[in-house]
């Protein structure tokens, strides 16, 4: 997962150390966390794995629904 460090904080990582403006590729298990706790000051950019199966799982519940609604006629 790539994270970018919109603060002016310094944050040490398991791959170093992100700096104020700058982003970072890191774990996704970590980069989630590290996100959670500092809503305000990280965000996740670019694509993930996580991102990935979650855009899969709102197509296909988009799918259901769409069928659900045509089966009710």
């Amino acid at each position: 997962m790539q994270i970018f460090n919109k603060s002016k904080r310094q944050f040490t990582i398991s791959t170093g150390v992100l700096k104020p403006e700058q982003s970072d590729n890191i774990p996704d298990s970590e980069g989630a966390k590290l996100i959670d706790m500092y809503k305000d000051e990280l965000i996740q950019i670019g694509n993930s794995v996580a991102e990935k199966e979650n855009a899969e799982l709102k197509k296909e519940i988009a799918t259901l629904k769409q069928s659900k609604k045509h089966n009710k006629y």
